[in-house]
């Protein structure tokens, strides 16, 4: 199997466990256990259970006494298909504060938001028509239904009094190149069960490259602000921001990641740690499936 399998493009562990899944089952293997904690792998699976009917798909998850063995084919035959195609919205919750069973709640309310997210991913470049119900998407997921973009959406929660980026959607701008990144992750996964990929270069999909080689996330196609408001709405504090000779402080504003500031404290998250679990509101995990 390895050998058949050794010039696959997958370059993620977790598509290549379902090549390696499809590729048992055309072997006629009935039953496949795959061993993963990983949310994504679970989702994955899900996803290639449709082009294997035939076969009994089991995920092995969790750790010690709490680990649990999942049949698919119960969950995915209790799954309308519309919802199961939806799961791309998986990768559109990492918004600042906005975690996966918030997104899923809101995509099952309105039939246009799972239709723009079972799009996802079916060619390299995003469907127009499916960004714009994204960007109404987003408006509501920030409380602002009526919004039509997200940059109106900023407008009138900030007219609301809500000035901290946790309260704000991201801009046009932003929100262009996360569903970018989205579609790219998804494009990719639509192929899990190919052994070859063609995936596009992931430095058009809302990724730069720096001049050492170091990959990161591409958060802004230009300022975040024009010159003069960047210069009049940011601090340089490095005392923490915690009195009144932070210009934010004096101003009752939060600072923001516009500021040059070292170890707010100035800010809702100040004390929050980005790489904890419970810093996003990461609350759809497989532990929380209940199988009867």
């Amino acid at each position: 199997m390895v050998i058949q399998l050794s010039d696959c493009e997958h370059e993620a562990a977790d598509t290549r466990l379902m090549l390696h899944a499809a590729h048992a089952a055309n072997c006629g293997h009935q039953t496949i256990v795959i061993k993963s904690p990983d949310t994504d792998v679970f989702i994955l699976e899900l996803y290639s259970k449709i082009s294997l009917p035939e076969t009994s798909l089991f995920l092995y998850t969790g750790s010690s006494e709490h680990s649990r063995i999942l049949l698919l084919d119960v969950i995915s035959s209790s799954i309308p298909p519309e919802l199961s195609s939806s799961f791309r919205l998986r990768l559109y919750s990492s918004l600042f504060g906005k975690g996966k069973a918030e997104a899923l709640k809101l995509a099952q309310s309105n039939e246009h938001f799972l239709q723009a997210f079972s799009e996802l991913g079916s060619t390299e470049e995003a469907d127009h028509k499916a960004v714009t119900t994204l960007d109404k998407f987003t408006c509501s997921l920030f409380g602002d239904s009526k919004a039509q973009t997200v940059n109106d959406a900023r407008y009138n929660l900030f007219t609301q009094g809500k000035f901290g980026e946790y309260c704000l959607p991201p801009n046009k701008d932003a929100l262009a190149l996360h569903i970018d990144r989205c579609n790219y992750v998804s494009f990719i996964w639509r192929r899990c069960l190919n052994q070859e990929i063609g995936d596009p270069d992931f430095r058009n999909h809302g990724w730069e490259v720096d001049e050492s080689g170091k990959v990161s996330v591409k958060w802004l196609s230009g300022l975040p602000a024009m010159d003069n408001i960047l210069k009049s709405s940011s601090c340089k504090c490095k005392t923490g921001c915690k009195t009144i000779r932070c210009g934010c402080k004096k101003e009752d504003l939060e600072c923001t990641e516009l500021c040059f500031c070292c170890d707010c404290q100035n800010q809702k998250y100040s004390n929050a740690d980005e790489n904890d679990d419970d810093f996003y509101q990461e609350d759809f995990e497989i532990d929380d499936i209940d199988i009867e």
